[in-house]
């Protein structure tokens, strides 16, 4: 690659196996192989890989040194506003609000770092929204994001809707797990439009309401979106039996995996664990994806107790649960 493509194509090949790690669950590899490749490369990362981008984003966000983030946002050409809102994201409001905050200073009108500043400081979420955002520059879907899931715990959701859908945000990128699978929950509380999901999320959105909506096509699905794509139109399909057999060694640990394993077992009638709902919910009883999932599980088992605290779950995230979810 060196000689047939020059010094940069090499670094493309990783920032690219990065992602593919990441389509395979391996988060954390993904982030440092991005990061590898990002900070060895000769020149910033080209169009194509931004999802790469993103993991080596992520992997400076986790050290919570300002100066780290802002030097890798800049290798790989993303915003300090999309910087400030996966820090958000990712649980490191002060991260946030220093990075959001020094853009604010610097440029009043920077929308995208206004909405994470006005997520981050804690203040009044309203007024961090006033302004007229539509001659704006369109937000990084990061920041976008990051400021609707604090919005929502704010706000009613009419009125969360009302401001989110007069924000024009930059396109969610496939495969970038944490503004995506926020930005489920955002579409799923009816605040943010189906349309801003890219495929993956779309498949989440598909098995979260589990009412029939059509999954997205399989073309751009990572590995573990397709397996529960599959899970929930072919699910004893050969190619199903070969995704659930390469992913089985993440299934304990991933949501999308673990639920699209959960299902496919639901629909051929294999047997279920009397304690496998109760497993399920107890990765992370937030989680909406894993909350429906646990909801129909407990439904075929019989156990109540885990069906009320998923309905729960369910019910406090906005959602209804899913049809034929009547255990009481």
């Amino acid at each position: 690659l060196l000689h047939a493509g020059g010094p940069l194509s090499w670094f493309v090949t990783i920032a690219r196996a990065a992602e593919q790690l990441a389509g395979l669950g391996e988060r954390g590899e993904a982030r440092a192989v991005a990061a590898a490749a990002a900070d060895a490369a000769t020149a910033p990362l080209p169009d194509g890989t931004h999802l790469a981008a993103r993991l080596a984003l992520d992997d400076a966000i986790a050290t919570h040194d300002a100066a780290a983030v802002r030097a890798r946002a800049t290798r790989v050409r993303l915003s300090l506003e999309e910087a400030a809102g996966r820090a958000l994201l990712a649980g490191d409001r002060p991260l946030a609000r220093e990075l959001a905050g020094a853009l604010v200073q610097a440029d009043p009108g920077a929308w995208g770092a206004r909405l994470v500043l006005a997520a981050s400081a804690g203040g009044d979420m309203l007024a961090g929204a006033e302004g007229d955002a539509s001659s704006a520059a369109p937000v990084p879907a990061g920041a976008l994001v990051a400021f609707g899931v604090a919005l929502v715990r704010a706000a009613p959701a009419d009125r969360a809707k009302q401001i989110l859908e007069h924000i024009a945000s930059e396109p969610v990128v496939n495969g970038d797990d944490r503004v995506e699978r926020a930005a489920v929950e955002l579409v799923s509380r009816g605040v943010l439009a189906a349309d801003k999901l890219p495929p993956d999320g779309a498949v989440e959105l598909a098995a979260l309401r589990g009412d029939g909506t059509p999954a997205a096509p399989a073309e751009g699905l990572d590995a573990r979106h397709e397996f529960l794509d599959l899970a929930l139109r072919h699910p004893d399909s050969p190619r199903t039996l070969e995704l659930a057999k390469r992913l089985a060694g993440i299934a304990p640990s991933d949501p999308v995996v673990g639920s699209a394993a959960a299902l496919v077992q639901l629909a051929v009638g294999a047997p279920i664990a009397p304690d496998a709902p109760r497993a399920l919910l107890a990765r992370n009883a937030a989680d909406p994806l894993l909350a429906a999932t646990a909801l129909r599980l407990a439904e075929r088992v019989g156990d109540r107790e885990v069906a009320r605290r998923a309905r729960q779950t369910l019910t406090a995230l906005g959602r209804t649960p899913p049809p034929g979810a009547g255990v009481d």
